[in-house]
């Protein structure tokens, strides 16, 4: 019998570590994302290095786990930033990353391996 496969994104530290080993200790197989390698090491463990606020590098995960995987059977957009100070303070770029990292990212890795599900064709 297979293990179910997730996708974890910022697996690398804090609340997306502890899913990851989570998963990994109750059966699962987990594909992490995130911008630098965690300390897990486990054989249903793998992982793909990113910066998500980056489109192309979405578009590159995504074709990687397409091609990894003929399932996919969870997708945990854990991945995340916080800039805390007053609006009017957060500069351009801060802003920018946090579109990018906390609704963008989520949305296009949710859109595209979503064919994997739906088996259709999707360009990237």
């Amino acid at each position: 019998m297979s293990r179910p496969v997730a996708v974890v994104t910022g697996s690398s530290s804090g609340i997306g570590e502890a899913i990851t080993s989570t998963l990994i200790s109750q059966g699962w197989t987990v594909r992490g994302v995130s911008r630098r390698a965690p300390s897990i090491e486990s054989p249903f463990y793998s992982h793909i290095t990113a910066d998500l606020t980056d489109s192309h590098a979405i578009n590159r995960v995504a074709r990687q786990l397409l091609s990894d995987h003929t399932t996919i059977d969870a997708l945990i957009n854990n991945a995340g930033v916080g800039h805390f100070a007053p609006h009017e303070e957060l500069s351009v770029e801060q802003i920018e990353e946090l579109v990018k990292l906390n609704l963008l990212a989520p949305l296009l890795l949710s859109k595209h391996l979503l064919a994997i599900v739906t088996g259709k064709q999707i360009r990237l």
